[in-house]
């Protein structure tokens, strides 16, 4: 991934910038799986969706790695649980 960049320019520095990009970018994305979005929330919301927890309406919904998420993506995850 990192072949071609010259030494001594913070080769760890980028990639550790790039990973917690990726970490955000993520937490956003289950945020939006889960609660959905509306139309112009973000560049390429063309139209509004209903997150996974509206979709269920009561029904069981089952979440798979719930442990790989970051702690952000966890509490947001455990506060939509309490909160029904």
């Amino acid at each position: 991934m990192t072949r071609g960049i010259a030494a001594g320019i913070g080769r760890s520095a980028v990639m550790q910038e790039l990973f917690a990009l990726v970490r955000r970018l993520a937490d956003s994305l289950v945020e939006t799986e889960l609660f959905g979005h509306v139309r112009g929330a973000f560049t390429g919301a063309t139209d509004s969706t209903p997150g996974l927890f509206a979709a269920a309406d009561g029904d069981t919904l089952f979440l798979d790695k719930v442990e790989e998420l970051s702690q952000a993506g966890n509490r947001t995850t455990i506060d939509a649980w309490t909160s029904i």
